[in-house]
């Protein structure tokens, strides 16, 4: 899943993180869905609240 960092935890994780690398993520998982320009389904994203 993608992750996106904020502020404080942002810059701490782009001193000690590189992509690919495996972190562990505690809390809610909340997804919503990006349609496509043509109508289709779309593709089911997960972001960490």
């Amino acid at each position: 899943i993608f992750v996106d960092f904020y502020d404080k935890m942002a810059r701490i994780a782009s001193r000690h993180l590189k992509p690919g690398d495996f972190v562990y993520v505690s809390g809610h998982l909340d997804y919503f869905t990006v349609g496509n320009n043509d109508g289709g389904n779309g593709k089911a994203l997960m972001f960490y609240k």
